[in-house]
């Protein structure tokens, strides 16, 4: 998950000519490739997403 503006956050879905793109993290329609790559900052990583999953019991689940 990445912060793309203030208060805003994002998934990376792929990195097109070096410019991600990014999708609502709720929705898995709607890409946009992101305006300010440079202004991007990563909040959360999908290891540490998958690590929550498995303390809670819930691995391999999506």
């Amino acid at each position: 998950m990445v912060e793309y503006a203030p208060g805003r956050t994002a998934i990376v879905t792929d990195v097109r000519a070096g410019v991600p793109w990014l999708r609502n993290r709720y929705s898995f329609t709607g890409e946009w490739s992101a305006d300010a790559p440079a202004g991007i900052r990563v909040v959360r990583r999908r290891a540490e997403r998958e690590r929550k999953w498995q303390w809670e019991g819930r691995a391999g689940e999506q």
